[in-house]
C-alpha cells in the first residue's frame, strides 16, 4: 500500500483518487471546494478543504511523507506551479502533474514534475493503474463496466498453466493473450499453456473483478 495525495477533486482527479482506493492504497485528497470535498470523503482514506497555494499549507498536511503527489488541477497555471515546487520541496519522490497543453508541462517538469499528463477521465484511471501496480503495463477502461489489462506475468505464476491458475473460475475474468518474451502474442491461448519469466498476459473482465487480479498479482 503506498500513500497517495490527489491535490485537485475535479473529473480527472476524482477519477484518480477513487481508483486508487479502489486498488487498496491510502489516499488523501486536498481541494478548495468544499462540495467537491463532500462528494469523495466517504471513498478515500482522507479528503481536507484547503488552499495549496497558501505558503506552509502541503507543509501541514504532511505531504512530504507520501510516496506520491498527483497534482489533477490545470486550469489554475499559479497553483499547479506552486503545488509542484513545494510538494519537490518536501521530498516527494514522484510528483505527477495534469496540464492544460505542451508549454504548461514544459513549465512544470523545469521546475520539478516527473512526470506529464494531459488527460480526461480514461486517462486519470490507467493512471492510477500504471502508477501503483508492479507488474501493469497498461490499464484500458473499455465501458463503465468492462476493462482490460496487461500484466507482466508474477513470480508466483511462472511455471502455472493458464488452467492452474482457475483465473476464470475464481474472478470470473478471461486471460485473451498470452505475450512471448520473443514478441509473438499468442491469442486466445489454451488452458495448458504453461506462463513463463517474462510473458505478459491481456485479461479482460469486469472492472472490479479486474482490480481484484491485479491486486493478487501484485502481492509477493
Amino acid at each position: 500500500m503506498r500513500q497517495i495525495a490527489v491535490i485537485g477533486c475535479g473529473q480527472f482527479g476524482s477519477s484518480v483518487a477513487l481508483t486508487l482506493s479502489q486498488l487498496g492504497h491510502d489516499v488523501l485528497v486536498i481541494d478548495n471546494n468544499e462540495e467537491l470535498i463532500d462528494g469523495i470523503v466517504d471513498k478515500v482514506s482522507h479528503a481536507v478543504v484547503a488552499d495549496v497555494t497558501v505558503d506552509g499549507t502541503l507543509r501541514d498536511l504532511g505531504i512530504g511523507n507520501f510516496d506520491i503527489v498527483v497534482i489533477g488541477m490545470s486550469t489554475s497555471f499559479q497553483a499547479s506551479i506552486i503545488a509542484t515546487i513545494a510538494a519537490k520541496d518536501l521530498g516527494v519522490p514522484l510528483v505527477v502533474a495534469k496540464v492544460r497543453d505542451a508549454l504548461h508541462g514544459r513549465v512544470l517538469k523545469k521546475i520539478g514534475a516527473d512526470k506529464i499528463v494531459i488527460p480526461e477521465k480514461d486517462m486519470g484511471i490507467r493512471l492510477a493503474h500504471n502508477l501503483t501496480s508492479r507488474n501493469t503495463i497498461d490499464f484500458i477502461e473499455l465501458s463503465d463496466e468492462y476493462s482490460i489489462i496487461e500484466l507482466e506475468v508474477p513470480k508466483k505464476w511462472v511455471g502455472m498453466s493458464i488452467l492452474d491458475l482457475r483465473i476464470r473460475e475464481r474472478f470470473g475474468v478471461s486471460i485473451v493473450a498470452v505475450k512471448e518474451t520473443d514478441g509473438h502474442i499468442n491469442i486466445n491461448p489454451r488452458p495448458e499453456i504453461v506462463l513463463e519469466d517474462g510473458n505478459t498476459v491481456i485479461v479482460i473482465g469486469q472492472e472490479e473483478e479486474i482490480i481484484k487480479v491485479e491486486s493478487l498479482s501484485n502481492e509477493e
